[in-house]
């Protein structure tokens, strides 16, 4: 990802991808896929703009290698990632954990984790996974009403 974070003109801009495992048994997951979809952004946000002309959720679940040999019943979106460019610190912005809300609200994805992969401007890289806690999702629902992802 460090590379993939400039845009055209070399300014730093977001950049997110997707980290596809298989249950292995109900406790273990192994991840051995990671996607890139096609994508937008620049220097304060990266919107997903979907895989092959499908919605990356759907195409995880029903096109990724992951499916294909595991089965949609066990493919799992384990992670969702995201680097911060610019000086914006490892962790979640306030768009980050309503991103994280919707996607572990989803009952397909209760688990999934955000992985945030701030990208230093002296080329060092600080990285972190972080999740909802069960008070933390009551606190983001008191103010969502809908989030399209």
């Amino acid at each position: 990802m460090a590379n993939a974070n400039l845009d055209h003109t070399g300014r730093p801009i977001e950049t997110l991808a997707f980290l596809i495992g298989h249950k292995e048994t109900e406790e273990v997951v192994v991840c051995g896929e990671l996607l890139f979809p096609s994508q937008t952004g620049d220097c304060s946000k990266v919107d997903d703009e979907g895989t092959h002309g499908l919605p990356s959720e759907w195409w995880i679940m029903r096109e990724s290698s992951t499916a294909k040999q595991h089965g949609t019943d066990n493919t799992v979106l384990a992670a969702w990632i995201h680097t911060h460019v610019r000086g914006v610190k490892c962790g979640f912005s306030s768009v980050d954990v309503h991103t994280q809300y919707a996607y572990s609200h989803d009952a397909m994805y209760p688990n999934i984790m955000g992985h945030v992969v701030e990208l230093c401007q002296d080329g060092s890289i600080i990285e972190d996974f972080f999740t909802l806690t069960a008070e933390g999702k009551a606190q983001v629902s008191r103010y969502v009403y809908y989030i399209s992802i």
